[in-house]
């Protein structure tokens, strides 16, 4: 909590008990989306994200905070592994993962909710950790929804692709590349550490018309605590 106004009346400020607040725009190229995203979710309780992003290029300078509700990110398209000049490119600046989950809603079995993070149509370069991470303490997130739409990632490092201490119920990863360069990728695409079935859940991994190339090389794809889940 921080502490503001005049030291003789000086009270606790706790962005929790702030409206909750929803941001809608066009963010223009050559922007640090962290620097843009992340003091909204600290500071101004935002927990619903759309944005559209031009053709050139973002940097990542740390990781993006994704709030509890809904974070949309949307591109103009990631061209392929050769062609970038109609692309939106998000260079990440870091060696963090390029998304943190960051929820402030307590779940019931110790878990903390997070409802959705879409990511479409941009080229990702220079990924040296994982895409997504539930990087929450000891404790781990219950993601309904994760979705990489239409998108070319390029991975630099050995980390999981998808890393949760909990576990995304629906990962869906559909018409987009993921791919290593050099000695390749070694980690896995999926860690989940969670038992979502001790809260009733299944946990549905959809794969559809991708190329992953030089992905988990040498290493089994998926490392997953849950007996209980519908597809992979």
């Amino acid at each position: 909590q921080k502490q503001t106004g005049d030291p003789r009346w000086r009270v606790a400020f706790n962005p929790d008990q702030m409206e909750q607040l929803n941001v809608t725009e066009t963010v223009a190229a050559g922007t640090d989306l962290a620097e843009f995203i992340n003091p909204k979710v600290k500071y101004y309780n935002v927990i619903r994200i759309r944005l559209t992003l031009d053709q050139g290029t973002y940097t990542v300078s740390e990781p993006i905070l994704v709030p509890s509700a809904m974070t949309f990110i949307s591109g103009q398209g990631a061209g392929d592994t050769n062609g970038k000049s109609e692309a939106t490119i998000i260079n990440v600046a870091t060696n963090e993962p390029l998304f943190v989950l960051y929820c402030r809603d307590s779940y019931s079995n110790g878990y903390m909710k997070q409802n959705r993070l879409s990511l479409s149509k941009v080229r990702v370069e220079g990924l040296k950790n994982s895409i997504v991470k539930d990087d929450l303490g000891t404790m781990g997130t219950d993601m309904t929804y994760m979705y990489l739409t239409n998108s070319v990632v390029e991975l630099s490092g050995n980390n999981p692709i998808f890393d949760f201490k909990g576990w995304p119920e629906n990962l869906n990863v559909s018409e987009s590349t993921i791919y290593s360069l050099g000695d390749g990728h070694q980690g896995k695409f999926l860690v989940s550490r969670g038992l979502a079935s001790e809260v009733g859940k299944k946990q549905n991994v959809i794969l559809t018309g991708n190329t992953l190339y030089q992905i988990s090389k040498g290493q089994q794809m998926n490392e997953i605590a849950n007996k209980n889940k519908a597809s992979l």
